[in-house]
This record gives C-alpha cells, sequence and structure tokens, in this order.
C-alpha cells in the first residue's frame, strides 16, 4: 500500500514512524520505496 502511493504520487520524501518492529532493514526500506535509490535511518526505540 505505501509502495504503490509512493510510485503514484512521486514521493520525493517520505516518513514513517513503525512502532511494532524490532529492527528496520534495507529489505524492508527498499521494499517500501520500490528500489535502491534511497536514504534511510534507523533509530531504536528506548
Amino acid at each position: 500500500m505505501i509502495r504503490n502511493l509512493v510510485k503514484e504520487e512521486k514521493v520525493d520524501f517520505l516518513a514513517i514512524q513503525e512502532t511494532k518492529l524490532e529492527v528496520v532493514n534495507d529489505a524492508l526500506c527498499y521494499g517500501i520505496w520500490g528500489g535502491e535509490d534511497c536514504s534511510w535511518v534507523f533509530l531504536p526505540s528506548v
């Protein structure tokens, strides 16, 4: 669903606050963005 919105709306910037995952990795971020042409940062919850 998010990936479709990114593609349809031609998003340049996307911020997501994930609260249930303990780890966010390359595969998840690239899958959401629809490719590897992106940068991302993960900060673990306290």
